[in-house]
C-alpha cells in the first residue's frame, strides 16, 4: 500500500489516501502534468505524462496573453486546479482556474488578475489555504511608499477570489535584498524567504501575524551554507530544506527545515558539470515518486532527479534522470538570443530573458 501525496509549499494537499498504487487515484491511471513559465516567450506551458516526459517533448498547452509578461515563479493549487503566476514584467499576479483543462496553443485571458499600487516586480507566490491568504515576494521601486523598504513580502486576503486593483492586508519587510522564492508551511504557520542578494534564507514563525518591519525567527547564512544567491525552497519527504543556489549552480539540502539555522553545512548538494545546472530557479518536489523537478533557467530545460532522497551525503555530480529540452518544447532559445548564467552582457541576460523560470507538478490529473 502506497501513499500518493504532492508537496506544494511543503504541504501534502491532494491524493493522500491509502490503497492506491503510485501514479493512480482510485484505480484510474494518472498522467501527471508539469507546468512551467517561460520568461523569454512570456508563456505558461504544460507538459503531460509527467512521469515520462523527457527530451524534445512537445507542450500539450501553451498559454499566452497580453496580461502575461516575463512570468517568473508560480504556485499550483492542486486541490482547486488553480494556477497562480507572478507576471513580473507588468507587476501582476495572473490566475487560471481549471488550468488542467486548457489544451493547445491558446491566447487566453486569465480568470483573474491581481494588481496593486504596492506591487511592482512580483517574483513568487505562495498560498495559505487555511486563511485564504496569498504571499507575494516583491520589489517596488517606489520605496518611499513602503516605509523606505522597496523589497518586501506582500500578503493579500481572499486569495481564492481577489481580483483587480487591491491593497495588501499586510506587508512584511526585513531588510530584504531582492527576495525570490517563498515557501509557506501551513502546518506550522511558517514562512521561508529566499533573500537572494543577501545570500540568506530567512524564516518567520507565526507568519500570519507578521506585519511591517519584522526580525526573522531564524536565518540560514554564511560561508558553510555555501549559498551565493538562493532562489527557491521546498521540503522533501523527511522535511529537509531543499534550496536552489543560482550563482552557485547547485541544489543544497539542509537537515531539518523546522530547526536549521545559522552557518550550517548542507546535508548534501547536487552540483557539478554532469548536472548541467545553469542558474537553477524554482523547484518542486513530488513525494509519491521521490522526484525533484527543477526549472534550469539558462539551460532552457525542465530537469528531473528521480530517487532524490537517495542522493545523500557530500556532493552528487549526477546527470538528471530526465530533461525536457529542445526546439519542440517551447523552452528553446536561439543561440544568438540566449543569455549566460553568470556575467553575460548579452541582450537576453540584460533583459532577464531565460527559457524557463517557474515549475510545478500535478500528479493527480
Amino acid at each position: 500500500m502506497h501513499r500518493l501525496c504532492v508537496f506544494v509549499s511543503a504541504v501534502a494537499i491532494s491524493g493522500c489516501g491509502g490503497g492506491s498504487s503510485p501514479g493512480t487515484t482510485s484505480g484510474t491511471p494518472v498522467l501527471g502534468r508539469i507546468y512551467v513559465t517561460s520568461p523569454h516567450g512570456s508563456e505558461i506551458l504544460r507538459f503531460d505524462l509527467a512521469h515520462a516526459a523527457d527530451g524534445n517533448w512537445p507542450a500539450a498547452a501553451t498559454i499566452t496573453h497580453s496580461s502575461i509578461k516575463g512570468p517568473r515563479f508560480l504556485y499550483l493549487d492542486v486541490a482547486n486546479d488553480r494556477l497562480y503566476v507572478a507576471s513580473n514584467g507588468n507587476g501582476r499576479i495572473v490566475v487560471y482556474d481549471q488550468v488542467s483543462t486548457i489544451s493547445g496553443a491558446v491566447n487566453r485571458a486569465p480568470d483573474r488578475s491581481i494588481v496593486s499600487p504596492a506591487m511592482s516586480d512580483p517574483v513568487d507566490v505562495a498560498l495559505d489555504p487555511i486563511r485564504d491568504e496569498l504571499y507575494v515576494s516583491n520589489r517596488n521601486p517606489t520605496a518611499s511608499t513602503l516605509g523606505g523598504d522597496g523589497y518586501n513580502v506582500l500578503v493579500f486576503s481572499s486569495a481564492s477570489s481577489a481580483t483587480g486593483s487591491i491593497s495588501p492586508s499586510r506587508t512584511i519587510s526585513s531588510g530584504f535584498d531582492f527576495p525570490h522564492g517563498i515557501l509557506y508551511d501551513p502546518m506550522f504557520d511558517r514562512l521561508y524567504v529566499c533573500d537572494s542578494n543577501n545570500a540568506e534564507i530567512k524564516v518567520f514563525d507565526s507568519a500570519s501575524a507578521r506585519n511591517g518591519a519584522e526580525l526573522p525567527t531564524r536565518t540560514i547564512y554564511d560561508r558553510s551554507t555555501p549559498l551565493l544567491q538562493p532562489l527557491s525552497a521546498r521540503m522533501d519527504s523527511a522535511r529537509n530544506l531543499v534550496v536552489t543556489d543560482r550563482n552557485g549552480e547547485a541544489i543544497n539540502v539542509y537537515l531539518g527545515a523546522d530547526a536549521v539555522s545559522g552557518n550550517v553545512t548542507p546535508l548534501y548538494r547536487i552540483s557539478g558539470i554532469h548536472t548541467a545546472l545553469e542558474c537553477p530557479h524554482q523547484i518542486f518536489y513530488v513525494e509519491s515518486t521521490d522526484e525533484l523537478y527543477v526549472a534550469n533557467a539558462f539551460h532552457n530545460s525542465a530537469d528531473v532527479w528521480a530517487g532524490f532522497s537517495s542522493l545523500r551525503w557530500g556532493t552528487a555530480d549526477v546527470v538528471p534522470t530526465r530533461s525536457i529540452q529542445g526546439d519542440l518544447t517551447g523552452l528553446f532559445i536561439p543561440e544568438e538570443e540566449d543569455g549566460d548564467c553568470n556575467g553575460s552582457t548579452s541582450a537576453a541576460q540584460k533583459s532577464g530573458s531565460m527559457g524557463v523560470a517557474g515549475i510545478a507538478v500535478d500528479v493527480t490529473r
